[in-house]
């Protein structure tokens, strides 16, 4: 990272919002909304009642049906999907929050 940084790339970073701040706070209350990038068989063995689901592989595709206003918070089963899918989604200019541990956590 250092010789990147020192090269004269540009270096950005994806806010987190931990599981716990997520649900100590109303999704409705504060604007949030809730991507999950799980697998379909994933999300049958649970989801967070009310987010959005759209498997990682699918989400470049899909980005248009995503509301760019509201702040999302992208989840996964352990955050390394929800890390490339929050840095996908902010490269093309949406407002998200990376869910690290998400369901492990």
């Amino acid at each position: 990272m250092t010789a990147w940084e020192n090269s004269g790339y540009d270096i950005e970073s994806l806010r987190h919002v931990h599981v716990k701040e997520l649900s100590a706070q109303s999704t409705q209350v504060q604007g949030f909304s809730i991507l999950d990038v799980r697998s379909q068989q994933e999300c049958a063995k649970g989801h967070v009642p009310g987010a959005q689901h759209i498997f990682l592989p699918e989400l470049l595709g899909r980005q248009e049906t995503l509301d760019k206003i509201k702040p999302m918070a992208v989840c996964c089963d352990s955050g390394y999907r929800a890390s490339i899918g929050a840095s996908l989604l902010q490269s093309h200019g949406f407002e998200v929050s990376n869910v690290p541990g998400s369901w492990q956590a």
